[in-house]
Formats: structure tokens, C-alpha cells, sequence
């Protein structure tokens, strides 16, 4: 359970790693961005700490599992909807990427998305469908990287301009950053 707490730290800044990777060109998207995880994960805990079991054992160790369980559920449910909604934003107005990204970026959203799955049957007391589903997706993944991340998928390919794609993201890119700068604004007045 211990170890639980440190891969969860090491998952978080993987995601945000991918999705700077991606948001690169546009620095507004990834201020939006980095934002909309953070609203995203703290959503996700309240509707997981809401789906618990009625029914608490008095028992402290059972609670505890029952936090690992929650907490675990909370940061993959979070981090899949926000590299869910990522790919389909970037899928729509990204530019060229490594395909070793888009490869990486689809594993990760499989993983987060499963292991919410996984950790959701913990939780509904299904354990035995959920230990053999958590270390599946595990190893599942695993495999993947091993043999479809290359070397020569590092490179950025090149491809033709589509100026009016590039100009509807440049100008999304600039509708973010007005956005998050009137956000300040609002949040900074209402403070005082």
C-alpha cells in the first residue's frame, strides 16, 4: 500500500509530461491545461470518495485498503478523462508529433482508464476480478512500451502547413490565455 502513494507521485508528472510534450507550441493551452488536471483530479476524488460502499467494517485495516482503493481510483479516473479530452483536442488542432508520443500518450490513457476500472472493482468488493485485472494492465503495458516505443519514433515528422488549422489553434491558444488572464483578474479582485 505504501508503494502505492509513490507510483501514484511518479503517474501525475508522467501526464503532465506527455501532455507538455504535446501542448509545446501553444503556452496558453498548457496553462489551461495544467489547470483543467488539477480541476480534473479533485473531481474525480469527490465522485470516488461519493461511490463508496455504505457498508465500513471497524476495522482499520479494511479502511485502510479502502483509502488506498479511493485514492488510487481518484488519480486515474482523473488522469484518463484528462488525457482523454487531451487526444481528442490535440487529435483536432495539434500539429506533428513523435509518433513514440502518440504511441506513449495512447498507452497511458488505456492504463488510466483500466486501472480506474480495476481500482472501481476493489472497491465495489470484487476482489477477485480485481487482482487479476490491476496486475494484468500492469503487465499489459509493460509489454507495450518494451517493444513499441523505438528509437526511430523519436522524430518529429514533418508535414505540410494547413495555415487555417494552425490559425484556429493560434487563435484558441489566444482565446485560453485571455481567459486565464481575465480568471487572475477576477480571482485577485475578489480577494481583496
Amino acid at each position: 500500500m505504501a508503494t502505492r502513494v509513490v507510483v501514484l507521485s511518479l503517474e501525475i508528472p508522467a501526464v503532465l509530461e506527455i501532455f507538455n510534450r504535446w501542448s509545446s507550441s501553444f503556452p496558453g493551452i498548457g496553462k489551461f491545461g495544467q489547470r483543467l488536471l488539477l480541476v480534473l483530479l479533485a473531481l474525480s476524488t469527490g465522485l470516488c470518495f461519493a461511490t463508496l460502499p455504505v457498508i465500513w467494517s471497524t476495522a482499520g485495516w479494511i479502511f485502510a485498503n479502502y483509502i488506498v482503493y479511493i485514492a488510487n481510483r481518484a488519480v486515474h479516473a482523473g488522469l484518463a478523462a484528462f488525457l482523454i479530452l487531451m487526444l481528442v483536442f490535440f487529435l483536432k488542432f495539434g500539429g506533428p508529433v513523435a509518433a513514440n508520443l502518440k504511441r506513449h500518450t495512447w498507452a497511458m490513457t488505456v492504463f488510466a482508464t483500466a486501472n480506474t476500472l480495476g481500482y472501481f472493482l476493489m472497491t465495489a468488493r470484487n476482489f477477485w476480478l480485481g487482482n487479476l485485472l490491476l496486475p494484468g494492465i500492469s503487465a499489459g503495458t509493460l509489454i507495450y512500451w518494451i517493444f513499441a516505443l523505438r528509437t526511430s519514433g523519436e522524430a518529429v515528422p514533418v508535414t505540410p502547413e494547413d495555415t487555417e488549422g494552425w490559425g484556429a489553434a493560434e487563435e484558441m491558444n489566444r482565446q485560453l490565455l485571455e481567459f486565464a488572464g481575465s480568471v487572475r483578474q477576477r480571482s485577485g479582485s475578489a480577494k481583496k
